[in-house]
């Protein structure tokens, strides 16, 4: 009696299945969407993102950006990652995302990688480790029109740019720092002086361009003549005729045209 209950109940406990948050599944399954819009999957994924990663450790590797600045090492650590985690995870696109890709599809960090690639041609183009981070806020801001969110905004090459040069900064002399100082200030002088310059040149051009226009109003006064002479205008309130103004028209326009 005893062994039949034991029977029933178990007979009516139901198996509780669970799935935890750390299950993996090993099949590697290609997936049904990215869940990113605009990114489809990439069924080839691997091959294509190993090629991605060659191609830009190859150019950084042939490129004239010095190892040792902050954007050499911020390319280099994508490589890293991209070739670490490969390795390890092979075909497991799952462990792969979730281990070294930020939770992100590999789809998306294979559009980052060949960004990167664009991004590294032009940082070799440029020089952008030899410029001023202001200088380099300006270029972002034209070429790729980042930097204009507002007054506060830092752009990320810019930041990127200020590490390398405030490392150098760092390392500079008393000597090497007067020095600084003093191109800083005579960069300032010559900023000065040609905003001083274009000033004038921008008020002569005011000036040129007034005198034209009142030239061309003047001869175009004299075409409607036989206008003046059909209204006669103000003659009421000045008690002047047409031939009055039309001569005070020319006497003026000699006059100007004296000076």
């Amino acid at each position: 009696m005893l062994a039949a209950s034991r029977i029933l109940r178990l007979q009516s406990t139901r198996a509780l299945r669970t799935i935890s948050d750390d299950y993996i599944p090993r099949a590697f399954p290609v997936k049904a969407t990215t869940g990113l819009a605009g990114v489809s999957v990439e069924p080839l994924w691997k091959p294509k993102l190993q090629a991605a990663s060659a191609e830009l450790e190859a150019f950084l590797k042939s490129s004239d950006i010095p190892p040792e600045t902050t954007y050499y090492n911020i390319a280099m650590t994508l490589v890293r990652r991209i070739n670490g985690g490969i390795k390890e995870c092979a075909d497991d696109w799952c462990t792969l995302e979730k281990k070294y890709f930020w939770g992100w599809p590999v789809e998306y960090i294979l559009q980052v990688t060949w960004r990167e690639m664009e991004t590294a041609q032009k940082w070799n183009e440029w020089r952008f480790w030899e410029l001023d981070p202001e200088q380099v806020k300006k270029v972002g801001r034209e070429d790729s029109n980042i930097g204009k969110e507002g007054l506060g905004y830092n752009t990320p090459w810019e930041q990127v740019v200020r590490e390398d040069f405030d490392r150098r900064k760092k390392a500079l002399s008393q000597e090497e720092m007067a020095e600084l100082k003093k191109m800083d200030t005579e960069k300032m002088a010559r900023e000065t002086a040609a905003y001083k310059e274009r000033k004038d040149r921008i008020r002569d051009d005011l000036e040129k361009a007034r005198g034209d226009m009142l030239k061309k109003f003047l001869n175009k006064r004299f075409v409607v003549d036989k206008d003046l002479q059909r209204m006669q205008p103000g003659k009421q309130y000045s008690g002047k005729t047409s031939e009055d103004l039309i001569a005070e028209l020319k006497k003026s326009r000699d006059e100007h045209q004296k000076k």
